[in-house]
């Protein structure tokens, strides 16, 4: 008898836990659909959410300050957070799942953004370290996925998402990218369609050195970006560059 009690006891306590481990199971949404939450005005994420997203940019260059890109199979999504050296923390292609509930929805420009409620006319605050590092986990590494796209196709759906941009060509053809990344920006033509045009965003550091830029009709890789009323392409790696060109 007593060892039936005791059988009965633990499938009992098993049960129980079996149930708290499902009622504190994240409630998981695509970036698409938090994304959808912004309705042109800041709002604070009032629901219970959790993302879960592949890490596409990096910061070791200087280009994304105080953001990390995170894209699903439903577009990405820019977080806005309060460090300067994410790198170290976070690599490309990293999987991370992040907990939302009662950070912030906005936008800059076109570029919807998560971050900290604000205080100030931005829409977001960056999202303090130790909070982001908090609600943060890393939960697995894959490969990056470029979407192919030209100039013309380019859209707010593209946005903070690896893409790769075909059949263009560099105006700045055999110049050495480092004179470019004095001004941190070049451009791309649509072979094509000569007046569709793209800016592309260098490293503000010189990472190209001696390079030459490629001559030719070429595919450039990148995070899609939207800034002054226009989209650019975030060239952070130089490896990115040679891999993504045909020379």
């Amino acid at each position: 008898m007593c060892r039936s009690i005791r059988f009965i006891g633990a499938v009992c306590a098993l049960v129980v836990l079996m149930g708290c481990a499902k009622a504190e199971e994240p409630v998981v949404v695509s970036l698409g659909e938090l994304r959808g939450l912004y309705g042109g005005y800041p709002r604070t994420i009032a629901e219970e959410c959790t993302v879960e997203g592949v890490v596409v940019s990096s910061d070791r260059y200087g280009d994304f300050r105080r953001r990390l890109a995170l894209q699903d199979t439903t577009g990405g999504l820019f977080f806005s957070i309060d460090c300067y050296e994410l790198h170290e923390y976070f690599s490309v292609g990293d999987r991370l799942r992040v907990r939302c509930t009662g950070l912030q929805i906005g936008a800059y420009g076109r570029s919807v953004q998560v971050g900290a409620p604000s205080e100030s006319s931005a829409e977001v605050e960056p999202i303090p370290l130790g909070e982001w590092m908090a609600r943060c986990s890393t939960v697995g590494q894959e490969s990056v996925e470029h979407q192919r796209v030209t100039i013309a196709s380019l859209s707010a759906d593209h946005i903070a998402t690896a893409v790769e941009v075909m059949g263009v060509r560099f105006v700045e053809a055999g110049s050495r990218w480092s004179d470019l990344a004095e001004v941190r920006t070049a451009t791309l033509v649509d072979v094509a369609t000569p007046s569709d045009t793209l800016r592309v965003r260098l490293s503000p550091y010189g990472i190209f050195n001696d390079d030459r830029v490629p001559e030719g009709e070429c595919r450039v890789a990148g995070v899609a970006d939207y800034f002054a009323q226009s989209y650019q392409l975030v060239i952070h790696s130089v490896d990115g560059v040679l891999r993504a060109c045909d020379f």
